[in-house]
């Protein structure tokens, strides 16, 4: 699998962080890079499985909007937005 050059960067940084994990357990990882332990399992899990391709960011390019009420005006958008939640 080819792994885009813009995620390069992270990647290393993830496995960074699973080398440590080997060293000092999950927990003590997710102290250390502030993360939740359950991420440190899941992208070691993902790691073990797939190698590095599989530490890729899972979430879409582009994210779907979180309002989509139609803009009346400068901050309105985001009262509509609570009022119809």
């Amino acid at each position: 699998m080819h792994i885009a050059t813009r995620h390069h960067h992270l990647i290393n940084s993830r496995l960074a962080m699973l080398r440590y994990a080997d060293e000092y357990g999950f927990k003590g990882a997710a102290r250390r890079f502030s993360l939740n332990r359950k991420t440190v399992r899941t992208w070691h899990r993902r790691w073990v499985v797939s190698g590095p391709a599989g530490l890729v960011p899972r979430h879409p390019r582009t994210r779907a909007a979180s309002c989509t009420l139609p803009r009346c005006g400068p901050g309105s958008c985001w009262i509509g937005c609570i009022a119809s939640a």
